[in-house]
């Protein structure tokens, strides 16, 4: 599920729900896949929407590091592997715990030596003169948000702003079959800013927290350096990158060497510059401040800013604007403001605002029936409104079931909504109210 790994904001999660939704009811998708399938895919989906405070993406964005994170214990992913070296739950407990922590000391010795012939190696792999000292993981990422950047559409609104993004999705033609082009795309403007902290170092903070995430430069930090004219060799500094990403790291943090004093310190720097964005050398930071670059064009003549990156428009940058006025945009939205069109949803409606919270009274949540509810349905409303019972679940899960669907040309509304409707009554969505103590 998309809201569970690739939404940043609150809102995006709850466009992905929304869109969803309005998929699962059309009427040609209750034909195609069945009262069951949706049931099922409905139940899923409250479920994890209901829980976004654990699975969404947008609680984990920004989080340290968050890409080598695991989501589980590391235990988990090896208790496969150790069923096969003979621990079961035929095997006594002294034995087994002997068999699994052999097999842990083995794997941390193997990933040592690994590390250690690293060391030694060369990576010809890239050009970049960071090559040597990081990681083959961590060039690898380097390189990748690197070539990615040459995508990306660029505009300078100000002396130390910028703004990246990337149409593609919408400019190229989308080859996939219907159903995977029924998927929502999130489309996502960057806001970068390069400002200087209290000691004089120089940063570059991207909203797009990449940076954060992976612990090395973004795409949209290379396409606004590129645009500035700084050279290439320059455009990547071993002080831009989280320290866990060198090839000592995994063979001398925590030794008693000058190396591990050293891995402490950059250690110890890299969680004081948290949340502050890339930091970049003076040099590059004086680039980036030059007016003088022939990479962009003023979007109005008389006038320095806004300005508009190569192989970007003054549309393209108008399209820009639009996404940003926009709490979230998406493949549609882009297409409808192309064509004439207003966005598909009004993102600051107030059926798209989640009244409550967990356990806030149901009378706070605005019930709006469609169609003709179940006799118990109805009484259970009813009741619950009078005697302004609490829920131990969502208010949005419930509303959800019985909003009124929106309106889609020709299509049969009328049909999908109250089959969706009972579909969600079978949910555990439904248990839920029968468990109700109401007297």
């Amino acid at each position: 599920m998309l809201p569970t790994s690739d939404c940043r904001t609150q809102d995006e999660c709850r466009r992905y729900h929304d869109d969803l939704t309005n998929f699962l009811r059309k009427e040609k998708t209750i034909t195609d896949l069945g009262h069951e399938c949706i049931s099922a895919i409905s139940s899923l989906q409250l479920d994890l929407y209901d829980k976004q405070d654990k699975f969404a993406g947008y609680r984990r964005h920004g989080i340290k590091n968050g890409m080598s994170a695991m989501t589980t214990s590391p235990a988990e992913n090896q208790v496969g592997r150790t069923k096969q070296s003979g621990v079961n739950a035929k095997v006594n407990l002294d034995k087994a715990m002997k068999v699994a922590m052999t097999r842990c000391q083995s794997n941390l010795s193997r990933k040592h030596a690994d590390a250690h012939m690293e060391l030694v190696l060369s990576n010809y792999a890239s050009r970049c003169p960071t090559s040597k000292y990081v990681s083959t993981r961590g060039q690898a990422l380097i390189d990748r948000y690197h070539d990615r950047s040459f995508n990306l559409k660029s505009a300078q609104t100000s002396t130390s702003k910028w703004i990246t993004w990337n149409n593609y999705a919408v400019d190229s033609e989308d080859l996939r079959d219907s159903l995977s082009q029924s998927i929502t795309q999130i489309m996502r403007v960057s806001r970068l800013e390069l400002w200087q902290d209290g000691d004089g170092t120089w940063f570059v903070k991207c909203d797009c927290g990449k940076r954060e995430n992976s612990g090395v430069p973004c795409d949209c930090y290379s396409r606004i350096a590129v645009n500035a004219g700084v050279p290439e060799s320059e455009i990547i500094h071993l002080s831009m990158l989280d320290p866990i990403h060198l090839n000592t790291w995994e063979t001398h943090y925590g030794t008693s060497g000058e190396i591990g004093r050293l891995l402490y310190r950059a250690q110890a720097k890299a969680f004081e510059d948290e949340h502050k964005g890339i930091r970049i050398p003076a040099n590059t930071a004086q680039r980036l401040l030059q007016l003088n670059s022939s990479m962009y064009t003023p979007v109005r003549s008389h006038e320095d800013f806004p300005r508009v990156g190569p192989h970007t428009s003054t549309s393209d940058f108008r399209e820009a604007q639009y996404m940003m006025s926009l709490k979230s945009c998406t493949k549609t939205d882009l297409q409808a403001y192309r064509s004439g069109t207003n966005a598909t949803q009004d993102m600051t409606s107030d059926t798209n605002i989640i009244h409550g919270g967990v356990d806030g009274p149901l009378e706070s949540t605005p019930f709006r029936g469609y169609g003709e509810l179940s006799t118990r349905a109805s009484r259970l409303l009813a009741r619950a409104k009078d005697h302004n019972v609490s829920s131990t679940h969502t208010s949005a899960s419930v509303r959800t079931c019985f909003n009124t669907p929106p309106s889609h040309g020709n299509e049969s509304s009328t049909t999908a909504a109250p089959l969706y409707a009972e579909s969600c009554l079978t949910t555990p969505v439904g248990k839920k109210w029968d468990n109700f103590q109401l007297k």
